[in-house]
């Protein structure tokens, strides 16, 4: 009798003859035994009416898992057992069968594929992360440029309002505007102030001058005992025609 053994013991490795169906690279098989593991049921049916069969040890101890061999030509087989109980005297049985050298090609141009979407996905990501970033940091560039602007004395200078960017950076454009302001105001205050002392010390200097030449006295500014500066009234006490005559003299 021909027989077909649905396991990779006689699946396989006995390779394909005239007294045993042939298989393909891969596809599946429904069987159905019941406990005295007698096969009732195949699926899909075998050909040239091969009506007996042989259930193999690994079936017939109800084995779920998976094994990988090697057949008569040194081919390996990756074989997957699943079991569906129905009931105690039947037991239905679904074996999975491929080629692992289709399975390592499938899984190299999935991995290829994964490479590629994974290369397209990663420049997605950096040109997002590249046009987020330079979002963020263009209104820092603009500040950081006012800031030294504003550092080189145009206090005039002001930020841009910057209304479709983030709150946070409007928040810090107002504030710098209004530190730029500030110190503005703070300058121009300044200004006054000085303005203000020097006028009064021109209005001072101008009477010490009227004061130190019309007075009938002698005055004499000295530095140490050298005179540096002196009056009219100097000039005629000692009688001097010019300054020149009496300053840098030494006195003592």
């Amino acid at each position: 009798k021909k027989t077909l053994v649905l396991d990779l013991n006689a699946f396989i490795k006995n390779g394909i003859n005239d007294d045993t169906h042939s298989i393909h690279e891969q596809g599946s098989i429904l069987i159905r035994h019941d406990e005295d593991q007698e096969i009732l049921t195949v699926y899909p049916e075998p050909k040239d009416g091969l009506k007996n069969f042989q259930l193999n040890q690994d079936a017939a101890t109800q084995f779920i898992g998976t094994k990988i061999e090697k057949d008569f030509n040194g081919i390996s087989w990756i074989v997957v057992y699943r079991k569906l109980s129905l009931g105690k005297e039947q037991t239905w049985s679904i074996i999975y069968y491929t080629k692992r050298s289709n399975l390592l090609t499938d899984l190299h141009k999935n991995v290829n594929k994964l490479l590629i979407i994974g290369f397209i996905v990663m420049m997605l990501v950096l040109s997002m992360i590249h046009f987020i970033s330079r979002r963020l940091t263009w209104p820092l560039k603009v500040l950081s440029k006012t800031a030294v602007r504003l550092g080189r004395g145009n206090l005039y200078v002001r930020s841009e309002d910057f209304l479709g960017e983030t709150h946070e950076i409007q928040v810090l454009s107002r504030s710098f505007n209004d530190m730029a302001a500030s110190i503005q105001n703070s300058q121009h205050v300044l200004e006054n102030k000085i303005i203000q002392r020097t006028e009064k010390l021109k209005r001072a200097e101008a009477m010490h001058f009227t004061l130190f030449n019309a007075s009938m006295d002698a005055v004499i500014v000295m530095d140490s005992r050298c005179i540096v500066d002196c009056n009219p009234a100097t000039l005629e006490i000692f009688g001097a025609s010019v300054r020149s005559q009496i300053i840098n003299q030494r006195l003592g």
